[in-house]
């Protein structure tokens, strides 16, 4: 108690809290259900017009959530105070450019008439879409 107060007293803010398992496990839960739930409904595309095998398919999701569960660590020990003065200025930036960049063929390739994710990485098959981070930049500002 008394580092935490000094800590306070020091830099005006308390210390990050620690990860709790029942978040952890929620987000373990949400992420199974969800890939699951991708993986039947994109089953028939993937098999059809990708020409891939059912475990090729669920390969490709998996390799994701460990990305996925390193950015979230990463967004959840960085206090969202940061962001706070010139930090949401360099976010809110970041963000226009991404969405003025996805209107470029070259980078938001057209899927079903629209321009809404940018692919990079190898063979084109991370994606991202801009208007997510948009939507954080927005709130933190």
């Amino acid at each position: 108690m008394a580092s935490e107060t000094q800590n306070i007293a020091v830099t005006g803010s308390l210390p990050p809290p620690a990860l709790s398992r029942p978040i952890w496990l929620t987000v373990a839960v949400l992420m199974a259900v969800g890939i699951l739930m991708v993986c039947s409904a994109g089953m028939s595309i993937a098999q059809g017009e990708l020409k891939l095998l059912e475990h090729e398919w669920f390969r490709q999701m998996m390799v994701m959530v460990p990305a996925a569960m390193m950015a979230m660590l990463l967004v959840s020990v960085l206090p969202y105070r940061m962001w706070r003065g010139r930090g949401v200025y360099v976010l809110i930036g970041v963000a226009v450019l991404l969405l003025i960049a996805v209107q470029h063929p070259a980078i938001g390739p057209p899927v079903n008439n629209s321009q809404r994710w940018i692919r990079f990485g190898p063979g084109r098959k991370v994606s991202i879409q801009p208007s997510e981070i948009a939507k954080y930049a927005l709130i933190v500002a």
